[in-house]
């Protein structure tokens, strides 16, 4: 066995200093002498007119009529004047049950009274929160919200100059997460206060508030912290919807808010012609859309289809890639030339209470899916396509059958601008293509909590003269430190190995210094110094799960170290020289030692300085 030589290095962690009587946790708000100085209904008074009752921190307010949204806006608001910067805080205790899941409530800063007004907004809806803003007069509202619980929920809104932040947290929590950010010129008066809408004119409903707070102390928080994963400037959906190709039994569609339902017949969404029924809105740039298929009409055809689709015209032949259930799995499919041939991504996989996301970053599309219930999504496949600066987006149902009307039923479908929020940090690819086998193509990429990734690869293995496994990276140049923790690997067979290289190029002979786990040996250095080479390997036998690896990247030469994850030293195995080019690729590896069948790496987040 080689000696192991100690190394100490000097490590920096970023801790969060907790004082619990700092403003983070605890409001000392200075209250206005006068709160509120009016409450009107913006918009005119309705059938079902507003109203509000309370004192001190605590305030009920009514409201019915139409919606915080658009270019103006109808509901029942109470407010004080302000100018400067401010911070107000409260309580939501409970807001009247059923009606529209576009119902609204909470903290609203606004410019002046008229319906067109600038504001900006942090709310309960009927289906969790949003932060929703009108930047200019007249102008279109924009909207980040996600499913959450709507009572027993904090708020905090902070104008800051002419940025405001919004703040939330359950009852319960010490600190506030930052949830959204707009920046918005609310002139210097404005008006804060509450508002209430049921986006209903036939209900009126009640927002209830408690621990009401102004304060003019804005330094709330030193590091933001990103939370939540939806939308960003999202359209009315949809803008209208059609039976692509005809149809004895026309399709139809209905719904609100997040939940649709979308039913349709005819013929095939595949070959070089489409027919299907399509709810849609047009869209430039990029995006990400998000829903929950609740259920799909049992029976017919295996491959009726029903999902999210981006599509470049609305003719049959139309180029488009579509994340989809099926009448047996999903499956992403897609014409990449107006009139060409389908290609399809598919697999076995339950087809209800199953999330799907389709994100389009350039001419590049993606899907993603997970399991009602499961922590974060599955990276599933990606297609290149030039869907044109204007496109469809919607939802998309066929049954493959001409007699069979059937319906795709959705919940929590958002649309988003914000792709970066879904980009995955890494790029899964096998290296070492299988052709003798589908299934051993596939890589897939999973969060399964906070900055922790499960990697599911095939491949026969990592050795020899060429390789086959799973990769999932990012591009460098220059010398590198790359760490990685390696929490546990299901291992399939003895030629099961996983953890972490540096590679010249995607070629299966390509040079590469790694360190992996060996089901047998332990952390095990493997190494080939130029194409096509044989590989190397130095081992110590021990270590094979809550591993800590570090490969030291400088010219050509990498160095190889690993820990326990609680132990203080670091371990040199040794070093090795591979040809690398400027540019190479560092990242988790994972080859399952079977053609076919999936071994399963989870590991932390990589760290590459």
């Amino acid at each position: 066995m080689g000696a192991r030589r100690i190394i100490s290095l000097a490590a920096t962690a970023l801790v969060a200093s907790i004082d619990p009587h700092s403003p983070i946790f605890v409001v000392n708000a200075q209250i206005t002498p006068q709160f509120p100085v009016g409450g009107l209904d913006v918009g005119g008074i309705p059938a079902l007119p507003g109203s509000h009752s309370g004192s001190g921190g605590d305030w009920s307010l009514s409201g019915s009529v139409g919606d915080i949204w658009g270019s103006q806006d109808r509901f029942h608001y109470i407010y004080t004047n302000y100018t400067g910067d401010v911070t107000v805080t409260c309580k939501v205790k409970s807001f009247t049950s059923g009606g529209s899941t576009w119902k609204k409530g909470g903290i609203m800063f606004r410019s002046n009274l008229l319906p067109q007004s600038k504001h900006t907004m942090i709310m309960v809806t009927g289906w969790g929160i949003a932060h929703q803003s009108r930047l200019s007069e007249w102008g279109s509202s924009i909207s980040q919200h996600d499913g959450f619980q709507n009572v027993n929920v904090w708020f905090r809104l902070v104008k800051k100059g002419n940025t405001v932040t919004s703040y939330y947290k359950n009852d319960g929590d010490l600190a506030y997460k930052m949830y959204n950010s707009v920046t918005i010129d609310l002139g210097q008066s404005y008006y804060v206060g509450l508002g209430v809408t049921m986006n209903d004119s036939s209900i009126l409903g009640t927002l209830a508030v408690s621990d009401f707070a102004i304060s003019n102390d804005v330094e709330w928080m030193n590091v933001p912290i990103k939370i939540g994963a939806s939308t960003s400037a999202v359209d009315e959906f949809p803008d209208g919807h059609l039976d692509v190709g005809t149809s004895a039994l026309p399709g139809s569609h209905s719904g609100s808010g997040t939940e649709w339902s979308v039913s349709g017949s005819v013929g095939d969404i595949w070959g070089n012609s489409d027919k299907f029924h399509y709810v849609y809105s047009d869209h430039t740039g990029d995006i990400a859309i998000t829903c929950k298929v609740k259920s799909f009409t049992s029976g017919g055809s295996t491959w009726k289809k029903g999902g999210i689709m981006f599509r470049s015209s609305l003719s049959p032949q139309s180029k488009h890639t579509m994340i989809m259930v099926t009448g047996w799995g999903i499956a992403q499919q897609s014409r990449l030339v107006d009139g060409s041939a389908s290609e399809s991504q598919h697999d076995g996989f339950q087809n209800t209470n199953v999330w799907l996301r389709l994100v389009k970053k350039g001419n590049t599309v993606t899907s993603y899916y997970k399991k009602d219930g499961e922590y974060g999504y599955m990276r599933y496949h990606s297609v290149t396509i030039n869907l044109g600066t204007q496109y469809f987006v919607g939802l998309a149902v066929t049954m493959n059958d001409a007699a069979v009307l059937g319906t795709l039923a959705v919940t929590d479908l958002a649309i988003s601008t914000d792709v970066e929020s879904y980009s995955f940090p890494n790029v899964p690819i096998k290296i070492g293509e299988s052709t003798t086998n589908y299934n051993d193509n596939l890589v897939r990429v999973q969060e399964v909590g906070q900055g922790v990734w499960s990697l599911y690869s095939g491949g026969a293995g990592i050795g020899g003269t060429a390789d086959s496994f799973g990769f999932s990276y990012k591009d460098r140049t220059g010398n590198v430190n790359a760490t990685l923790l390696l929490k546990n690997m299901v291992v399939k067979n003895k030629d099961t190995r996983g953890g972490l290289m540096i590679r010249a190029s995607k070629f299966a002979d390509a040079a590469f210094v790694a360190l992996l786990v060996d089901p047998y040996r332990g952390v095990t250095m493997y190494s080939r110094s130029e194409s096509g080479g044989t590989t190397k390997s130095k081992n110590l036998g021990v270590m094979r799960e809550n591993l800590v690896m570090r490969l030291v990247k400088t010219g050509n030469t990498v160095l190889c170290l690993y820990k326990q994850i609680s132990a203080p030293n670091w371990f040199e195995l040794g070093s090795a020289t591979a040809n690398f080019n400027d540019s190479f690729l560092v990242g988790q590896v994972l080859a399952s030692g079977e053609i076919g069948n999936h071994a399963q790496l989870t590991v932390g987040d990589l760290i590459i300085e």
